[in-house]
């Protein structure tokens, strides 16, 4: 049997659909949401969600409640349990798998993509680490105000080494669910063998995570129990204002340059910036290193070689994309372009596009992807009305294999 087909939809495609389950869209996307459902429910097509598409899809405001949650609905109804790797881990495995062919780390990296268990959300490592410590260091210094004495305090802080926390959690259990908005049986099941070494810190933040990222609930956890704390919409125009500032920076300093009209010098000098774009990825993949065991030596090692460099996939795409972006701008290969404000989205977004079948973006950055990657050229879809038919000539195509 055939895998499906995996199809990356792009954020405003499951924006229309929240509309169109609001009573707000038009006739042409409710025909090509009812279109697209029934190709999911006959197991022909996933839709896979990602923390880009999730970070966009669910900008919240109280007043506008239930537009978030028919967004929200849209995606459940569409991705259902399919979701591909954060961002972060999307690149730190890519990173992995070089280090583990150059034999710079002893495991290759199993990351399914894309995954049934939703887990787009970055991982509670390091919370669950913190927990751990903090645990230990809130207990030694309550042995140290009660126990003022030398000896008794060491011969208490030897018994307080052989403690089981996961046992102490049983009895905190109730109280951290209510303080986090988690039912009780998940912080048992997940933080408590944590705590005794039974799991892993990822294998305990997916046990975690697994009964909040129905986006509907996460709209109820995350930002109406969490409020201040949730940062998820910020995070990705945070990357696009990064990557709108430093292209702006480019655009000036670039065109005040005596060979700003010419067009083969301004390709030679735009290709020269190809490193800095790659950074991204590299500095992406720092955040999610420890789950494969990459120290910053090993990422700085493949960052610096060009050949590897250019081999990481995300990496790739990040150069490519902005080199072909910026020549856009500058006017080389247009007349001239705006910078617009989801750039640096739009590139989190390509990180996935060897992942999947088909790819959905924006048209023009569609357009400059399909310049910069002709590899990828069939996948990339720049408009939604056409997908229902790259679709089916795609499954007419698989079956006469």
């Amino acid at each position: 049997m055939k895998r499906p087909l995996i199809v990356y939809l792009d954020t405003q495609d499951l924006s229309r659909f929240g509309d169109v389950l609001r009573g707000k869209g038009d006739a042409q996307h409710e025909r090509l949401f009812n279109d697209l459902k029934a190709r999911k429910l006959a197991g022909d097509v996933v839709f896979p969600v990602t923390l880009p598409i999730m970070s966009e899809l669910l900008q919240y405001d109280p007043a506008h409640r239930e537009t978030t949650l028919r967004k929200a609905e849209a995606a459940e109804q569409l991705c259902g349990v399919h979701a591909m790797p954060h961002t972060t881990r999307l690149a730190a495995m890519e990173v992995a798998r070089s280090a583990y062919q150059s034999g710079l780390i002893a495991s290759a990296p199993n990351v399914e993509i894309p995954s049934d268990d939703r887990l787009w959300f970055p991982s509670l490592t390091d919370t669950l680490h913190d927990l751990r410590a903090s645990m230990h260091a809130e207990a030694l210094q309550s042995l140290a105000m009660s126990l003022p004495e030398l000896t008794m305090r060491q011969r208490a802080e030897e018994i307080l080494e052989t403690v089981d926390w996961g046992a102490e959690l049983v009895t905190l259990a109730p109280k951290i669910a209510e303080e986090v908005g988690l039912p009780t049986e998940t912080v048992l099941a997940s933080v408590a063998p944590f705590l005794r070494g039974e799991i892993s810190s990822v294998e305990a933040s997916q046990r975690m995570l697994s009964g909040i990222l129905a986006p509907s609930a996460f709209v109820d956890m995350y930002f109406e129990r969490w409020g201040p704390m949730g940062t998820l919409p910020s995070w990705i125009s945070a990357a696009s204002a990064m990557v709108f500032r430093y292209l702006s920076a480019v655009r000036d300093n670039v065109s005040r340059l005596r060979i700003a009209k010419d067009r083969k010098q301004m390709r030679l000098l735009v290709s020269r910036l190809q490193p800095t774009f790659r950074a991204i990825s590299f500095e992406l993949a720092r955040m999610s290193a420890a789950e494969f065991e990459l120290s910053d030596e090993i990422i700085d090692s493949i960052a610096a070689d060009e050949n590897a460099a250019s081999a990481i996939p995300s990496a790739k795409i990040a150069a490519a994309a902005l080199e072909a972006y910026t020549l856009q701008i500058l006017g080389v290969t247009t007349g001239g372009s705006k910078i617009e404000g989801s750039v640096g989205g739009d590139v989190l977004h390509a990180f996935y596009l060897p992942y999947v079948d088909l790819w959905r973006g924006d048209r023009r950055f569609c357009a400059a992807l399909r310049q910069a990657l002709p590899c990828y050229r069939d996948r990339i879809s720049g408009a939604l009305a056409e997908l229902p038919k790259k679709i089916e000539a795609e499954l007419i195509s698989r079956s006469a294999k």
